[in-house]
């Protein structure tokens, strides 16, 4: 009770007695309208009467009965039924949004207050106990329903975003600190956030948009808005700045996109249920790239947080509007392409780049980033050497150009050299604004650059103002990179686009060409440009080199080793199987199996030889060669290229093969020995010794061990064995003489 009014009319015969009711001490607003003497006289007054009457303390938990009984009491029994039946209907598909809803009460207080959430009053009670003067929360509540949501279906639940127009059309803030946040809140809506929204809806003429009209009540704002999109969009930014002002409220407390999403329930209808956080989140993130006081998160369902406060960032970014050209956009754009494929910088600045374990090998290859309609023959051609080459071009050109000419650079190159195994990818065209959005970050990156950079940019301003700048272009530039990279997906094929973000005339339609005709590599929507390059290089080596057999594991000189022993262990054994535990069995599948070379069961090792090694001696006899050397084994091997095989696997198979077909390898008269980790020279030979029989051999090795102290490694009779016995011979034989 604040005021206490009698009826000083003599004719009545009882006067007329008026309450009349504030929300807030009256002795708090005092000091407002009077002064001096008048002010004490009034603060008196006020004294004098406290006591005469019982105060009566309505606390929050009150205020749905209040709201039910006061505003939201139906017209007859049927509204009653019908309001009741649209509640439990709500209940039961709002089943992610309670929670939110409800804020700190419970379901009979929703229902009580029912269309309106627990979640909005709690925020509206925040509000109006420190924005108005006049306007209780249950006027506000009466406004909002009376003038504001006319449009709102039987069912439907009034979004907290609502209340924004409401708030803003009323008296100023009674509250000097609130007055400046709301005046900054109103500040942030009508000059940062409004011109996004109309431009993004083309809303910005006044026949769609109501705002722009002479004759729309500016107090009403978007309320009763025909754009339905425009006005979603509205409703969840709205939102932003009413947690933004009482981030207190329980409900609005640790904002995330699904949260926004919940607390403006069946604003946002979608042919996908479930799917409305992340087209929020997106909306958020687009926003956030234009706005640097909006904070958002990077998680899925990201947090964020609106930051009233903030220095205009406009005339700082002026101020380096130099440093944006067409180099330095294809720098920093190269550079967000390489952090997202996950490759390190340096590599387009000629260092070459291993791709690691592909069917159980490392292949060598390059990327390249650049403009593909300027690049010659011996950048677009895949080098001696080299197993791969990915060209990335950028998604923009200088004007009068555009991907259609890079296409024809391509098959000009295909036609003129016969191709080569590179693969270019071609990205569609950024938009005019994403174009604008990377000039801006190109900025933002030199302002950024350093500590004595940045403070060059802000010293104007105060201290305090100076940090605040600082964090609002840090946070810009996030944000925006995040937006480019979003683009970049699209632009590159890995993504549906998004209307705004690419130029529709500028499109391409395969954005992966291999230079060697015939050859594909098929697009896949991958979740980000590292998945992507994941799969595009590997499906250019399957493209070239189809045939290579899959190792389990990476060829080392040691394992190579191991490998020929144990093959020759096969080739000798009489029955050509060597039993074998699950530890061999898969060494041996992995590798020589893959090879063609054995076959592998549980238990056991088999030769065989009705394959590969079947197929080299075939080609021998085709050629009669005698003594082949091991570059022609290696050629007879892979005739067409199209197994790929590196240096460690062809030694392995050039070995196995001289070693079953009971040759040996020499250089002159002299046996030649691998050196682990040295591919074998082209030069050498398989030489095919006579071989003696079982029992002279024995005898040969027993006298040379007696006779001149000569141990072999092995001995079995094979062709490397005697070749090495022979050597072993000649040399003592010779120190004997020498000793003489």
């Amino acid at each position: 009770m604040v005021k206490l009014v009698e009826s000083q009319d003599s004719h009545r015969e009882i006067p007329f007695v008026s309450f009349i009711a504030r929300q807030r001490d009256l002795a708090e607003m005092v000091g407002e309208d009077y002064l001096g003497s008048d002010d004490k006289r009034v603060r008196d007054s006020l004294k004098w009467s406290e006591g005469r009457y019982e105060t009566i303390t309505l606390e929050d938990r009150n205020l749905p009965a209040i709201v039910e009984k006061r505003v939201l009491r139906p017209r007859d029994a049927a509204a009653a039924d019908t309001l009741t039946q649209a509640f439990a209907t709500l209940e039961r598909g709002a089943k992610a949004s309670r929670k939110t809803m409800l804020g700190q009460l419970d379901a009979q207080a929703f229902r009580q207050l029912y269309p309106f959430s627990p979640a909005l009053v709690d925020a509206l009670v925040a509000l109006s106990n420190s924005l108005q003067r006049e306007r209780t929360a249950i006027k506000l509540l009466t406004e909002l329903l009376v003038e504001h949501i006319e449009d709102l279906p039987v069912g439907g639940v009034v979004g907290v975003g609502d209340l924004y127009d409401v708030l803003a059309g009323g008296e100023d803030s009674a509250d000097g600190v609130m007055r400046a946040r709301f005046e900054a809140a109103k500040q942030m809506y009508t000059y940062r956030f409004l011109p996004i929204l109309q431009d993004t809806h083309g809303t910005n003429t006044p026949e769609k948009c109501q705002r722009l009209r002479a004759d729309h009540p500016a107090r009403l704002g978007c309320s009763n808005c025909t754009q339905t999109a425009c006005r979603i969009d509205n409703r969840l930014v709205k939102t932003l700045i009413v947690a933004s002002l009482v981030p207190e409220v329980p409900a609005l407390k640790d904002l995330t996109a699904s949260k926004l999403v919940q607390l403006n329930h069946g604003s946002l209808k979608l042919p996908i249920p479930g799917t409305e956080a992340g087209v929020v989140a997106q909306r958020l993130r687009t926003w956030a790239s234009q706005i640097g006081q909006l904070h958002v998160g990077s998680q899925a369902d990201p947090t964020v947080r609106l930051q009233l406060e903030g220095v205009e960032l406009g005339p700082i970014l002026e101020q380096a509007r130099h440093v944006d050209s067409p180099g330095a956009r294809q720098r920093v754009l190269r550079d967000l392409l390489f952090e997202s494929m996950g490759v390190d910088s340096i590599a387009d600045w000629g260092k070459d780049h291993k791709y690691k374990d592909w069917r159980g090998t490392d292949r060598l290859g390059h990327i390249r980033f650049g403009n593909v309609r300027k690049m010659g023959p011996e950048l677009l051609r895949c080098p001696e050497g080299h197993d791969w080459r990915l060209i990335v071009d950028y998604p923009f050109d200088e004007p009068g150009f555009g991907p259609h000419h890079d296409e024809e650079v391509l098959e000009a190159f295909k036609e003129e050299t016969g191709g080569s195994w590179t693969l270019v990818w071609l990205p569609s065209f950024f938009s005019h604004s994403m174009n604008q959005m990377l000039g801006e970050l190109v900025i933002l990156e030199h302002i950024l650059e350093t500590p004595s950079t940045t403070k060059g940019y802000v010293s104007h301003l105060s201290v305090e103002n100076q940090v605040r700048a600082q964090n609002d272009l840090q946070n810009l530039k996030t944000q925006k990179r995040s937006r480019l990279v979003q683009a970049l997906g699209q632009a590159y094929g890995l993504t549906p686009p998004k209307e705004g973000d690419l130029d529709s005339a500028q499109t391409v339609d395969e954005h992966l060409l291999v230079l060697k005709p015939g050859a594909k590599v098929q697009k896949t929507l991958a979740a980000n440009l590292a998945t992507a390059l994941g799969s595009y290089v590997p499906a250019l080596l399957e493209a070239r080199y189809p045939r290579h057999p899959r190792f389990t594991k990476k060829l080392t000189p040691r394992r190579v080793d191991e490998l020929v022993a144990r093959f020759g262990d096969l080739v000798d054994s009489d029955d050509k199987r060597i039993p074998a535990d699950k530890t061999l069995t898969e060494e041996m599948r992995g590798t020589l199996g893959e090879l063609g070379l054995v076959r592998v069961t549980e238990t056991a090792v088999h030769l065989l030889e009705d394959q590969t090694l079947q197929e080299l001696e075939k080609k021998r006899q085709q050629k009669a060669s005698e003594r082949p050397e091991v570059g022609e084994v290696r050629r007879w091997i892979d005739e067409n290229g199209r197994m790929g095989l590196q240096p460690e696997a062809l030694d392995l198979m050039v070995r196995c093969y001289a070693r079953w077909a009971a040759r040996t390898l020499v250089t002159g008269d002299q046996p030649f020995v691998p050196k682990s980790g040295t591919p074998i020279p082209d030069y050498v030979v398989l030489e095919k010794p006579d071989l003696p029989s079982q029992e002279a051999w024995v005898k040969a090795i027993a006298a040379g061990g007696t006779m001149l102290g000569i141990a072999l490694p092995g001995r079995a009779l094979h062709a490397d064995n005697l070749k090495r016995f022979e050597s072993e011979v000649g040399k003592a034989l010779k120190d004997k003489v020498a000793a003489a």
